[in-house]
C-alpha cells in the first residue's frame, strides 16, 4: 500500500504563516537591543564628560587656592618681620609679643607643610592671619601710646628744668617748691635704654642662626637723649638671665643697684652726651642654650632697660 501524503502538508514543520511570524520577532528585540546600547553609550559618554569636566574645574579651583595659599605665606612672612622689629622695655608687652610670634612661626609652619588646596583650608589661614595682624596693629598702637607718654615726659621735665632754674634765683623765698621740683629734676633725669637687642654670634663673629653655633652674644641698645641727665663719662652694666635662671658671667662681677648687690655679665665705659648714644655689650661664651634670655641694663645706680629675647635652637 502506497503512502499518500496529506494534502495540508507544506514541506515544513510548522504551521504556514509561523515561521514569518518568529523572524519578524526577532528582528524587532535585536532592534531594541541596538537601541538601548546606544542610548546606554550616549549616557556613558555624557557621565564621561561630566566627571571629565569635573576634574578639570577641581584642578582649576585647586590650582587657584595654592596661589592664594602661596600669596597667604607672603603677607605672613610680612607679619613676622614687623613682630621680630618690634621691641618694648614693658615686660608684660614683651610676653605678649613672645606670644605672637610663637603664633606666626608656627602659622607659618603649618602654611609651609600644607597640601590641602581648598577653598575652606584657605579661609581657615586667612582667618588666623587676621588675627595676627590684630594683634600687630595691638603693639602698633601701643608703641605710638608710648611715643606720645614719653613726648609729653619730656616735654614736662624741660618745663621743671626751667622752673627750677626760675626759683634758684629767688631761694630764700622758695626753697621748699625748689626742693619738691629738685626731686622731680632727678627722677627725670636718669638716662633710659631704649631699643635692646641681642645678635647671636658665631666663632669668627658671623651671625650665627642657633644655639648650637653661637659663641657670642651682642647686646645692642640706646641711652635716650636726656637733656636732664649729666654729661660726661659713664659706666653701663649688661646683666643676661639665660633659660637655666643663671647669670652668664666669666667671674662674680657685681654692682650696687638700691643697695643690693646685683650681678652682672659685662660692662662698657662711654661718654654720654645728654643725645642718643648706641651702645653694644660683647658677651664670650663656650655655649649657650636654646630658650629665654632675660637683659637687664644698669647705670648711674638704677636699671635703666629691660627685655627678653628668644635664642632658636
Amino acid at each position: 500500500m502506497e503512502y499518500q501524503p496529506q494534502d495540508n502538508y507544506n514541506g515544513n514543520y510548522y504551521p504556514e504563516g509561523e515561521q514569518y511570524e518568529y523572524e519578524e520577532t526577532t528582528d524587532s528585540t535585536v532592534k531594541g537591543l541596538k537601541i538601548v546600547v546606544a542610548a546606554l553609550i550616549i549616557v556613558l559618554i555624557v557621565v564621561g564628560f561630566l566627571f571629565w569636566n569635573r576634574v578639570r574645574m577641581d584642578n582649576r579651583d585647586a590650582e587657584m587656592m595654592k596661589v592664594e595659599m602661596d600669596t597667604l605665606r607672603s603677607q605672613l612672612g610680612t607679619v613676622q618681620e614687623d613682630l621680630n622689629e618690634m621691641s618694648f622695655t614693658n615686660d608684660s608687652l614683651n610676653k605678649d609679643l613672645l606670644v605672637q610670634r610663637g603664633k606666626a612661626d608656627s602659622l607659618m609652619e603649618a602654611l609651609t607643610k600644607e597640601k590641602r588646596y581648598r577653598y575652606s583650608v584657605v579661609k581657615k589661614y586667612e582667618k588666623e592671619l587676621g588675627t595676627l595682624r590684630a594683634a600687630m596693629k595691638g603693639f602698633v598702637r601701643q608703641i605710638d601710646s608710648l611715643n606720645r607718654v614719653n613726648q609729653k615726659l619730656t616735654g614736662e621735665n624741660i618745663s621743671y628744668r626751667k622752673q627750677l632754674a626760675n626759683y634758684k634765683t629767688r631761694v630764700e623765698s622758695a626753697e621748699e617748691t625748689a626742693s619738691e621740683l629738685q626731686t622731680k629734676v632727678n627722677r627725670g633725669s636718669v638716662v633710659k635704654a631704649r631699643a635692646i637687642t641681642m645678635k647671636q654670634l658665631n666663632k669668627r663673629n658671623k651671625p650665627a642662626n642657633n644655639a648650637k653655633s653661637t659663641r657670642t652674644l651682642e647686646v645692642s641698645f640706646v641711652l635716650a637723649a636726656n637733656e636732664l641727665a649729666n654729661p660726661g663719662q659713664r659706666s653701663v652694666y649688661v646683666s643676661i638671665v639665660d633659660p637655666n635662671g643663671a647669670i652668664i658671667s666669666s667671674s662674680n662681677k657685681t654692682i650696687q643697684i638700691d643697695s643690693k648687690t646685683v650681678p652682672y655679665t659685662d660692662s662698657r665705659d662711654v661718654d654720654y652726651t645728654g643725645s642718643d648714644l648706641p651702645v653694644s655689650v660683647y658677651c664670650h661664651g663656650e655655649s649657650f642654650d636654646a630658650g629665654k634670655y632675660t637683659i637687664m641694663v644698669y647705670m648711674d645706680g638704677f636699671m635703666i632697660g629691660s627685655t627678653d629675647i628668644i635664642i632658636k635652637k
